[in-house]
């Protein structure tokens, strides 16, 4: 009986060691149903640990999901993004990183709502070698030249938007813009370097007078009255057309015409031709030189005048040489007075009443015009406007002259006639005598104002 109760305790026992591993199994499978583990944590790694990279390298970043215990999590997908396009960029899905622009960048992946980041540190290509052409310059003065740079790294390839300064050794003999254009200033030699992020080249700069090339006398022909000058100049230039200043040489082809001083002064000496020649440097222009009869006297017709207010007179001009020569085609001016206006061929109109002279002027002579301007005659008054005179009898007319204003004007001439001198004659001073019976008008007129006079004789 003992060993009877001591199986069924041992069956007991393994009923229950049964018992908890099917309770164990169980709640193992319930724990496979709850789904798979979630993302703790996203790490993310670049091939070869390199996180400081070179403009235009790239890297491949991988990134791995860790759960709460910090155990990898396969098959997950992440999404990659930079901080900085300016900087690095990065492809979304792979993770390759190129890098474009020196600075910082952080790379970050995504999952699950749960992020990793990585920062790089980008920097350019260092410059190794500065190479300029021409590797020298000979300029002339204001003469410019642009210089070609091209910067390489250690391995020889070509690196450009980089920062390159420009200096002259000396600035009075050669300068160089901020683009590179070399320019000559004064004779002599320096030298341009060239920099970019601490290498250098060095162009060596020779600059020498240009030697002229084109030659023009100003002006290009002339026509001068003997006795007197004209000044010529010379254009000079070089071969790129840029001014230039040299002693000129100057001569006359026939200085018994003309004479031609060191400063280009042409002195008319004879009527005649010549040809004025400047020379400089193996080169040499000239022009023809036309001497002419110089005026000697100027005739005004008329020589002086005497004008009413809003009259108009035409001035004659003859010009003489000092053999009493007339000449023509000259150049005439003329210089009013106040009151008077005058036309550049010589007419007169009188605007205000004055006295003064008119300045009739032709290539160094001047001749006086003496010109007088009076008030019209406005008003004819006549005493008696109505008188009997017998026949063989006299009546002397009384005539008073008056301006717009009333201003009695003497010395103006006076006109008499009669319509009828066979019953009344006048005389030029207005004595009125009767000759047969009948009436008759006497008119009396002065500067185109007339008044009438009625005569009777008995």
């Amino acid at each position: 009986m003992k060993r009877g109760h001591g199986w069924t305790e041992r069956l007991l026992a393994t009923l229950g060691i049964a018992a908890l591993g099917l309770l164990a199994l169980l709640a193992g499978c319930n724990g496979d149903a709850a789904g798979p583990e979630r993302v703790a944590e996203v790490t993310i790694t670049a091939t070869g640990n390199k996180t400081q990279l070179l403009v235009g390298e790239q890297v491949q970043l991988t990134a791995t999901a860790l759960d709460r215990h910090g155990a990898p999590l396969s098959g997950r997908s992440f999404s990659f993004a930079s901080s900085n396009g300016a900087v690095a960029i990065v492809d979304p899905v792979t993770g390759l990183v190129t890098a474009v622009g020196a600075g910082t960048v952080r790379i970050s992946a995504h999952v699950e709502g749960v992020s990793g980041f990585v920062d790089l540190g980008i920097s350019v290509v260092p410059v190794a070698t500065v190479r300029v052409t021409p590797g020298a310059l000979a300029l002339h003065l204001q003469w410019t030249e642009p210089l070609t740079v091209v910067l390489e790294d250690a391995s020889g390839s070509t690196l450009v938007g980089r920062t390159i300064s420009y200096t002259s050794s000396d600035e009075n003999i050669a300068r160089v813009s901020a683009s590179g254009v070399v320019s000559g200033w004064g004779i002599g030699d320096a030298a341009i370097t060239v920099t970019s992020e601490g290498k250098s080249a060095t162009v060596a700069v020779t600059v020498s007078q240009a030697p002229v090339h084109g030659i023009e006398i100003l002006p290009g022909s002339a026509n001068i009255p003997d006795g007197l000058e004209i000044q010529f100049s010379v254009a000079l230039t070089d071969a790129r057309g840029f001014n230039l200043s040299r002693p000129i040489t100057w001569s006359s082809s026939s200085e018994a015409v003309a004479t031609v001083s060191g400063t280009g002064r042409a002195f008319g000496v004879a009527p005649g031709e010549a040809t004025v020649t400047a020379s400089v440097e193996g080169k040499s222009a000239s022009v023809p030189l036309i001497v002419r009869a110089r005026v000697a006297t100027i005739v005004v017709s008329p020589a002086a005048a005497t004008m009413r207010r809003n009259e108009e007179l035409q001035l004659g001009v003859t010009l003489f040489d000092r053999n009493g020569t007339v000449l023509t085609g000259r150049a005439i001016s003329f210089s009013p007075f106040a009151g008077v206006a005058v036309t550049t061929e010589g007419l007169v109109r009188a605007l205000e009443t004055g006295e003064g002279n008119i300045i009739v002027r032709s290539e160094g002579r001047e001749a006086l015009v003496p010109l007088r301007v009076i008030e019209p005659v406005m008003f004819v008054d006549v005493t008696p406007l109505i008188a009997t005179v017998p026949v063989g009898s006299q009546t002397q007319l009384i005539v008073t002259l008056r301006d717009r204003a009333g201003h009695v004007l003497t010395d103006r001439a006076i006109d008499f006639s009669s319509a009828n001198t066979n019953v009344a004659s006048v005389s030029p001073t207005g004595l009125v005598t009767g000759v047969t019976g009948g009436t008759t008008m006497i008119t009396v007129l002065s500067e185109g104002v007339s008044r009438m006079v009625q005569i009777t004789v008995p």
